[in-house]
């Protein structure tokens, strides 16, 4: 379980890299254009979705891998404009359901704290989204680049993990807390 957890820490950027500070604007403009017109972000050949936030739109592979590098990098980041707030989409081979989901929350809760550069816990639990059970986490954190306002989604997926990790510098938390909400309650994974 401990490889998992830091695999999945890493994957969703809770560990140090080589990133753009979260206030600089990406070299490239945000593109839009793979949001569809109903204003769903698709994933995994449209089997995951969510209604994504109006102006966000996805960044390019170029711009994933200068923000986040190379290994354990998401598979899909949306952005607004100017980077300071984002939405991480990754699926990784490890398998969730190995284990009961509040025990997996505990578990990844605690990876989160020994890792996590002064967390700071708003929610920690268990939700229900679209009939599926999702561990959430909601927490602020020190990173060397910026400190971060972060909502993680986890579930159990198809014998894997999905995760999504939304987040903001913390500056533009209130600006972006109940817009993540209406992202998350609109997810649709099949």
């Amino acid at each position: 379980m401990k490889k998992f957890i830091a695999k999945a820490s890493a994957k969703l950027g809770l560990t140090h890299k080589k990133d753009i500070p979260a206030e600089t604007p990406p070299d490239a403009p945000v593109d839009t254009t793979k949001t569809r017109e109903d204003g769903r972000a698709y994933f995994n050949d449209g089997r995951i979705s969510f209604k994504a936030p109006e102006g966000f739109g996805f960044l390019s592979e170029d711009m994933i891998v200068q923000k986040y590098g190379t290994d354990g990098r998401p598979d899909a980041v949306l952005s607004n404009e100017n980077a300071t707030a984002t939405i991480a989409c990754t699926i990784r081979p490890e398998d969730m359901s190995v284990a009961p989901i509040d025990e997996m929350r505990h578990a990844i809760s605690r990876s989160f704290e020994q890792s996590v550069p002064q967390i700071r816990w708003y929610r920690n639990t268990i939700l229900n989204i679209d009939n599926r059970e999702w561990f959430y986490a909601e927490f602020s954190s020190n990173q060397p680049d910026a400190y971060l306002y972060n909502m993680i989604l986890m579930t159990a997926y198809e014998g894997q993990t999905l995760a999504f990790n939304f987040n903001s510098i913390m500056g533009e938390k209130e600006n972006y807390k109940a817009i993540y909400y209406e992202s998350m309650k609109s997810m649709k994974v099949s």
